[in-house]
């Protein structure tokens, strides 16, 4: 049962490497061979066609993908049409490409021309207009940020200018200490100069006593 039920899912992978092979890689090459080295026109012009047929089909994938087509059909069945379908317009001798181009695509495209050309012109237009707005915005919002930030630089410029060193700094501590040191010592002093002068005057009040004793002897 495992056996086979992995089967189909290697097969699936092996056709949509096959089909990437087929609708990609080998179209890749022949045009660069068609430009490189000049061939016909119709070579050219083939390829030309084929590549404007594969954008519509990748758009036309997309919408297959998002209706799940290959869970109704099976994914090998759905890789082996595209696979199919692919090599119809990969071969030139096929014809299909020329086909498929000059009856659905170039009918579609020259009766709707003027309206796409139009079309592409206002949406450049507005495109214009849009990156114009955008890049007027993104300067005013440069110029006012940059504003911000040279302030910001400034203000940091200024604050590192009146800051002082650890060096100074220490000097300014050992400096106030000395004059806190030389405050405390003239304070002392000055509570010396009371105490001598109150000796003074009991050795005179002594002096007095000791006088009127002897006279009163």
């Amino acid at each position: 049962r495992r056996t086979s039920d992995r089967r189909p899912r290697v097969l699936s992978r092996l056709m949509s490497a096959l089909t990437l092979c087929v609708g990609i890689i080998f179209p890749v090459y022949a045009s660069f061979k068609s430009m490189q080295h000049k061939r016909r026109t119709s070579d050219v012009s083939h390829w030309l066609k084929y590549w404007i047929l594969f954008a519509i089909w990748s758009q036309v994938e997309v919408v297959l993908d998002l209706l799940s087509i290959d869970s109704f059909i099976g994914s090998f069945y759905y890789e082996l049409i595209k696979l199919a379908l692919l090599s119809l317009l990969v071969v030139p001798q096929l014809g299909g490409t020329a086909h498929v181009f000059e009856r659905l695509v170039l009918p579609a495209l020259e009766a709707h021309e003027a309206d796409i050309d139009a079309l592409l012109e206002r949406g450049y237009t507005l495109a214009l207009a849009k990156a114009a707005d955008a890049k007027r915005a993104a300067l005013g919002l440069l110029l006012e940020k940059g504003q911000d930030v040279q302030a910001g630089v400034f203000k940091l410029l200024a604050q590192l200018t009146v800051k002082t060193s650890p060096q100074e700094q220490a000097h300014a501590r050992k400096h106030k200490h000395k004059i806190t040191e030389a405050s405390g010592a003239q304070a002392a002093d000055e509570d010396f100069v009371p105490s001598a002068a109150s000796f003074t005057t009991g050795a005179s009040e002594i002096s007095a006593d000791s006088t009127a004793e002897e006279v009163l002897k």
